[in-house]
């Protein structure tokens, strides 16, 4: 039989095991601090995806915790914008849970350090002054590294649209002369605006008002209306920054003719010359600015394209050709040219419809629709492509018109796709079940000096050779050194 004093014994054994069950991270958190000297470590996404790395250094008076993402997160698009840093002489001093029969969670969103509204950076660098950490050479600090990584995956939904134009005289039967002002218009909701007043001014251009400012196109990627303002020359309006810029500073852009209209697509900004079936690509570098014009490509009309508009969907231009009284031997009505194939396909000749101004936009429903702008009266329309078709916008039971618009762009505003995964510094878990986060240990030791020798005097901190004087300046190759000339605080450039 057994005794009373047994099985009292043996509860007090159970309970203690499950009070060392329960406290799985406190021995990690308890045991020795580890060897001096600077530290790196991976930076982990979804647990097992090596995104980058962690780099812990100091310099006697300050640490110095630096995130970078490695050249394979890089190139699949991965960036940081976020980062949660906490960094304490106790492990109880990183934000964390009550503890369960697992451990703690981390709670990265009390971490006092990182900046968690980055636009999307390759590295991130947070120092910390040992002082305001109550901390010595000597001591052991307690790190825990968590970032938030994302990558563009592709366009989702359309969240918007705008079309743009650009103004001419408002009196029907006068003279088209462009007044110099950019416009958004929303037909269905009935609204124009004018977004912007008078470029010749802001572009410092005065090459009167005869068909200028004209083709337009938008750059919906970087936010840039383009536009000629004499037959020779290419602008951009920043949407952002609300400048109008000299897209052209090298004068690469040239045509001896009016253009008939312009689109952009692919990077480039394309256009048609007036007076002929003519199409040109017009390359332009991240800052917008034009590096190169291609030769110009015969589309294959049967007859030349005059006072109309072009747009691009899914590799094709869409067009409109021909004044809407007569307009000589030129082509009138609408077209479509397959940019790869190099095919022309007349989609409906001799239109009624002729010579409209193209712009994508969204109908009331927000689907995707083609309006056109009949310069000579303000009247807005639908276009059907296949069938061909064409219907009057109506704002009530009255046709809607705007003041008339010489020329149109488009652009669309996606939700986007984005990816995003949580990365922590390779360490200890927190939780030995679910929640992944990760801390770690990191003992500060003094710099160390020394150098390659040669003469000159070098300072190593961590591991990172930096002034001794100044700033630690930080590189991520362990095997970087810098010259230094004790005294004058002067530092060389880096030798790898």
């Amino acid at each position: 039989m057994y005794s009373y004093r047994r099985y009292k014994w043996l509860a007090v054994f159970v309970a203690f095991a499950m009070v060392l069950t329960f406290l799985p991270a406190m021995s990690g958190a308890e045991s020795e601090c580890g060897d001096c000297g600077p530290l790196e470590i991976l930076l982990l996404a979804g647990q097992n995806k090596e995104v980058g790395t962690v780099s812990i250094s100091n310099d006697g008076e300050k640490i110095c915790v630096t995130y970078a993402l490695n050249e394979d997160a890089l190139a699949d698009g991965w960036l940081i914008y976020e980062t949660h840093l906490a960094v304490s002489l106790e492990y109880e001093g990183i934000p964390q849970t009550r503890a369960n029969r697992w451990g703690t969670n981390p709670i990265p969103g009390l971490y006092p350090y990182g900046d968690d509204d980055l636009d999307g950076v390759e590295s991130y660098r947070e120092c910390i002054p040992l002082a305001e950490l109550g901390a010595e050479i000597g001591d052991c600090l307690f790190i825990s590294a968590h970032a938030v990584v994302e990558r563009f995956a592709g366009l989702g939904e359309i969240k918007s649209a705008t079309i743009f134009g650009i103004g001419t005289t408002t009196a029907i039967g006068s003279n088209r002369d462009n007044d110099g002002n950019i416009y958004v218009v929303d037909p269905f909701a009935d609204e124009s605006s004018i977004l912007f007043e008078d470029v010749w001014a802001a572009a410092g251009v005065n090459v009167g008002p005869w068909w200028y400012p004209n083709a337009l196109a938008f750059d919906e990627d970087n936010g840039r209306l383009y536009f000629s303002l004499s037959q020779n020359s290419l602008y951009f309006y920043d949407i952002k920054t609300e400048a109008v810029i000299n897209a052209d500073p090298d004068n690469k852009f040239s045509n001896s003719e009016n253009v008939l209209g312009a689109t952009f697509a692919g990077g480039s900004y394309w256009y048609v010359l007036n007076q002929s079936d003519k199409l040109i690509e017009v390359n332009v570098d991240s800052d917008g600015i034009v590096t190169g014009v291609s030769a110009p490509i015969s589309m294959g009309s049967p007859e030349d394209l005059s006072q109309g508009d072009i747009v691009f969907k899914d590799g094709v231009i869409y067009g409109s050709s021909g004044t809407g009284a007569g307009g000589g031997n030129n082509f009138k009505g609408f077209f479509s040219y397959n940019i790869a194939a190099n095919t022309f396909t007349v989609l409906e000749q001799d239109s009624d419809y002729r010579a409209l101004q193209l712009a994508w936009g969204l109908d009331g429903d927000n689907n995707e629709v083609l309006f056109g702008h009949q310069v000579e009266d303000g009247t807005w329309y639908t276009i059907d492509l296949a069938p061909y078709g064409v219907t009057q916008v109506k704002a009530g039971e009255e046709p809607f018109k705007t003041d008339r618009l010489e020329d149109l762009a488009s652009g669309f505003e996606y939700e986007g796709i984005w990816e995003d995964e949580t990365a922590w510094g390779e360490g200890q878990r927190f939780n030995t079940r679910g929640n992944w986060g990760m801390w770690l240990k990191y003992k500060i030791c003094e710099p160390e000096n020394g150098g390659p020798g040669n003469g000159e005097t070098y300072v190593k901190f961590g591991s990172a050779w930096g002034n001794i004087d100044g700033e630690i300046n930080y590189h991520p190759s362990n095997a970087c050194y810098f010259t230094y000339e004790p005294g004058t605080g002067s530092m060389g450039e880096p030798i790898v």
